[in-house]
Order: C-alpha cells, then structure tokens, then sequence
C-alpha cells in the first residue's frame, strides 16, 4: 500500500489555524494598561555623625545687678558713708571705731621711757596693713593710746610738744588747733611728712578730773579720703574707761 504524505500536512496546517483563531478570539481590543514600573531599591543613606559641642548660654537681655547700690542721697548721711567696725584694745580701757577695711590690729600695753620717765600705756593700732602704717606715712590707721602715767611729763600741751620733736622731726608742720568734744579737751597737730600725705596728732584730757589721765590719738589720713570722713569718725568715736587703765 502506498503512504500519501499530502494527508498529515494538511492535518498540522490546519490544527494550527484553530489554535490561532482561539488565541485571537481571547484578547481583548481594548489597549492594554502599561505594566507597574519596577520600583528601584532604595538607596541607604547612612546618618550623619553629630560633633558634640559645649552649651552656649543664651545671650543676655537683662543687665546684671550691680554688685554695690549706689548710695541713695535721701537716706545716707553726707559723711561716714563707709562701713565702720567697733574695736577694743586688751585692757577694755579704749574704744574707738575704724573703717572695716582696716582689719589688722594690736592691742598690747605700751611700756616705755620718755626721756626720764617711765610709763604704762593702754594702746591700740589699727591699719589695713600695720606693718606698713608702723614704717611709712602714705599707709592709713590710727594709733590710739592712754596713760596715768603721762602726767609727769606735764599736761596735754607738754605731750604734744614731745611727740613733735620725737616723731614728726622730718615732716613739715602744718599748725596746732584747739579740739575740744563733750568729755575731752585738747589740741591737734597737723603734718605733712611725704607728698599727698597727712597726719594728725591729738593730744587731750578729760574734762572732768583732768588731771587723771592724758591720752594721744596719731591718725594717717587715707590718701583717698577727700573729706576726711575717716578721721573725723575716729575722733568722734574714741572713748576711754578710766578703771582700766594700766
């Protein structure tokens, strides 16, 4: 029997034409939605490393209180606007007060001669530095002291002459002045023993029982203290307890 190779051809063309014709009647003539793109990964981006730095205060918008008020003219006297502080010497006997600021003291009894007399002095120094006020002219403090003994040289008069030509022998003089308060009476004596400087020197008893006791009050004006407010105040404040002196 002879085979017809025309039969198996025709049978594959035309299976091939029905799956066309099925693959066509499928699909939609409506166009077709763009695919999603294809979403890119994202890139890491790694965090940026912070320096550390110091605070910084906010800017000041209220001026700081001053340290010191400045004095108010209706309340404050017109001398003594410096602070003073109250001092005794060892004995108890002398009082007086000075400016705090002049801190260092010493209270000891003065022993000493006069020419040929002997005495006993209650004393008291006081001076921001003494060891400067005990060597130079320009250094404020007070020298105060009291004694029974004093009267063998005379009165108030007689001390002051010695001092005058024991311890102010190289200062220029300024003059001698009439002090008196409401319990003692004497003079003063004014130097000048450096440029810009000035000392003063009171010499005075009692009032009452005059004759009991004499007492010496040597002040280094501060430089600085236009109105002598210091000075003032160590006079009007000097006291003395006659029962205890030595």
């Amino acid at each position: 029997m002879k085979y017809n190779l025309a039969k198996p051809f025709l049978f594959l063309i035309a299976f091939i034409l029905i799956v066309g014709l099925a693959c066509n009647a499928g699909t939609s003539d409506a166009p077709s939605e763009p695919a999603a793109p294809i979403a890119e990964a994202a890139t890491v981006v790694p965090a940026p490393v912070l320096e550390v730095a110091s605070p910084v205060p906010p800017p000041t918008t209220v001026p700081p209180t001053p340290t010191i008020s400045p004095p108010d003219p209706t309340t404050v006297p017109e001398q003594n606007h410096q602070p003073y502080q109250a001092w005794e010497d060892g004995t108890g006997a002398l009082s007086v007060e000075a400016p705090s600021s002049w801190e260092e003291s010493s209270g000891n009894i003065w022993e000493s001669e006069w020419g040929n007399i002997s005495f006993q002095a209650a004393n008291i120094l006081l001076s921001a530095d003494l060891e400067g006020f005990s060597n130079y002219y320009n250094v404020p403090g007070v020298d105060f002291a009291a004694s029974k003994d004093w009267g063998s040289i005379g009165g108030y008069i007689q001390l002051l002459d010695a001092v005058k030509d024991t311890w102010y022998s190289e200062c220029d003089y300024n003059g001698r002045y009439e002090y008196t308060d409401p319990v003692f009476e004497g003079k003063i004596d004014g130097w000048q023993c450096a440029p810009g400087t000035e000392s003063w020197v009171l010499a005075a008893r009692p009032i009452v029982d005059s004759s009991s006791y004499l007492i010496l009050v040597q002040i280094q004006v501060d430089p600085d203290d236009a109105n002598y407010e210091d000075a003032w105040h160590i006079l009007e404040t000097f006291n003395v307890n006659p029962a205890k002196l030595p």
